[in-house]
């Protein structure tokens, strides 16, 4: 790849699970107030690991040292245990907001949301992330740790059609289940 093209994949991998946090921090229960530096630390910190990743993919790209690249990977390990800890976070955050809710539809789409990020991250997480940080041979592929990813926008799609548009619990459960035996 290019050089161009890297920097803009290490952001943008940099930067989703800085997202994801920063948006359990104001979904579903706003915290921190109206305060700007929680949100603007986590997403400065993922821009920070962005550049650094691309600086020193840069530079062993156009050294092509055997230091510059065990320099790059080390800080891409440590990348991997940050993404964890910003995808256990918000998890964190979706499970309190789910408690703090009284409105039984409101706590339903709530429910949709978390599992769906829960089968969506963790799998990937556990089973891509972390092995590739602490090294044990036995780590998932990648592109196959990445189909569970595909759970979110579904349970995000369920939650928002059946709680804000059609507000019928029924009716999303019947389709629901149209849609995974169609699929089947």
């Amino acid at each position: 790849l290019s050089y161009a093209r890297r920097a803009g994949l290490f952001g943008a991998y940099d930067l989703t699970p800085a997202l994801f946090l920063r948006w359990t921090m104001l979904f579903p229960v706003r915290r921190f107030g109206r305060r700007r530096w929680p949100g603007a630390t986590v997403l400065g910190s993922a821009v920070t690991f962005a550049a650094i990743l691309s600086w020193f993919c840069l530079a062993t790209m156009v050294g092509n040292a055997a230091q510059r690249f065990d320099t790059f990977q080390d800080l891409y390990e440590w990348f991997h245990l940050y993404f964890f800890a910003l995808i256990v976070a918000g998890l964190g955050f979706l499970l309190a907001g789910y408690l703090q809710e009284s409105i039984p539809d409101r706590r339903a789409a709530l429910r949709w949301i978390f599992w769906g990020v829960l089968i969506g991250a963790s799998p990937f997480t556990l089973l891509v992330v972390l092995p590739q940080a602490f090294g044990p041979k036995f780590y998932l592929a990648e592109e196959v740790g990445m189909v569970f990813v595909l759970a979110i926008p579904l349970c995000l799609t369920v939650a928002f059609l059946g709680y804000n548009v059609f507000h019928v619990q029924v009716e999303v459960y019947r389709r629901l289940a149209s849609a995974v035996v169609s699929i089947v």
